[in-house]
């Protein structure tokens, strides 16, 4: 199958796969984690949240590789609920990553996270900030984080703050797994430790790490201005709150909810990959519907003298978007073989070798003869066991866990 889908990639810009029982999440997440023969950066858009966290799943069974999702915020602006965090995070955090994409990162993109406008990639590359080991902290240090959206913390456990004490700052930038810790003399950064956000300690050196933006909406008197300005004759009690924070140049809970407000020019996500990605759509006839529902959902819920923003400000054409794929590939249900005859001439054989039950009777001499076989064939190879079950499977399973491996059932 890797063999087949790579022959069709290199020979076409674009085509479609169509069959009858087989979800391409898996089929697609095997080869993107198996095969080395991808060039650039890889996008997959799927209908929704649910599938892109499923493919995820199905792709890190088979590698440790990059992969990150780009959520749509959900609840939407109109439900009136706050955003999460997170959602704000995990999307800079894969903007910034499209910006420095490389060929182990693996990008998947719901539909309607897909379009969702964001900010300029020009913008966040030039709000970035390094900090090296031996260079000084600038003076206005808080001021500037503020400005990129952190809040100030006691204690720094979630991404997007950071805390002051005394002689030691601790930053977590969306893009890093863990928080830094720097230590200052007078004002030179003096050490960069990485830290554990939920134990606090020590995880090893840094000599340098990039501080990004830690939402998509940076304010600044000008578009605090023009903001307020559209809101005026709004008098929603959210809408109330949004203006008083700007008034003070303040971030608000579901600011980012109303981005387009903020920014003369916006973007697509599309514009932060450097070289034109390879497009993945997995059941694109279910992403239209379901980009269709959301989009007939939002309309219904939209009310002019309540809502400054109508639903196609917050999201990107999807005719004029899907036009910029320069390498496309559709997948509904995967089907390669397609008769008996086919089957015997495009056979695909898989090297494999048999690894018989133990002959002993004590489950636990059953455990230790099985860990001697694994040994023996090798940490590179995948194993296929035949079970009776959930339970089985429940029962073996934490000792190959503990062994190193990757189980699924």
């Amino acid at each position: 199958m890797r063999q087949q889908i790579d022959d069709l990639i290199h020979s076409s810009k674009e085509f479609s796969i169509q069959g009858t029982n087989r979800n391409p999440v898996e089929t697609v997440a095997y080869y993107l984690a198996t095969s080395n023969k991808i060039n650039g950066p890889q996008l997959v858009v799927t209908e929704n949240y649910e599938e892109a966290k499923k493919f995820k799943e199905s792709f890190s069974f088979w590698t440790d590789k990059s992969i990150k999702i780009l959520p749509t915020y959900d609840p939407h602006l109109y439900a009136g609920v706050q955003l999460s965090p997170s959602q704000i995070y995990d999307r800079i955090s894969w903007l910034y990553s499209a910006l420095n994409e490389n060929e182990s990162h693996i990008f998947v993109a719901p539909i309607m996270g897909l379009l969702q406008k964001t900010m300029p990639p020009e913008l966040m590359l030039d709000r970035c900030i390094e900090f090296s080991v031996g260079n000084t902290i600038p003076e206005d240090f808080f001021q500037i984080m503020s400005n990129l959206g952190y809040f100030s913390v006691p204690l720094v456990e979630d991404r997007g703050s950071f805390a002051n004490r005394g002689g030691i700052i601790d930053i977590f930038s969306p893009q890093m797994a863990h928080p830094v810790r720097i230590e200052l003399f007078d004002d030179e950064i003096e050490s960069i430790r990485s830290f554990d956000q939920h134990s606090q300690r020590t995880l090893g050196d840094v000599q340098q790490f990039l501080v990004i933006p830690a939402r998509e909406v940076l304010l600044d008197e000008k578009n605090c201005l023009m903001a307020s300005q559209k809101l005026l004759n709004f008098k929603s009690p959210d809408i109330q709150v949004l203006v008083n924070h700007l008034r003070r140049l303040e971030y608000s809970e579901n600011l980012d909810y109303y981005l387009p407000l903020f920014y003369d020019k916006y973007s697509k996500s599309l514009d932060y990959f450097q070289s034109a990605p390879t497009v993945w759509m997995l059941q694109e006839l279910n992403i239209e519907t379901t980009r269709q529902q959301e989009m007939g959902l939002l309309d219904s819920l939209y009310q002019k003298d309540q809502h400054p923003l109508k639903p196609k400000d917050l999201f990107e054409d999807y005719i004029e978007t899907r036009s910029l794929f320069q390498k496309k590939f559709s997948l509904e249900k995967v089907k390669i073989i397609e008769s008996a005859d086919e089957m015997q001439a495009r056979q695909i054989d898989i090297p494999s070798k048999p690894i018989n039950k133990p002959k002993v009777k004590k489950f636990n001499e059953q455990i230790e003869s099985l860990k001697s076989l694994l040994d023996e064939s090798g940490r590179k190879s995948h194993f296929v066991f035949s079970i009776r079950g959930q339970s089985q499977f429940d029962r073996i399973s934490p000792y190959l866990k503990d062994w190193g491996y990757r189980t699924e059932l």
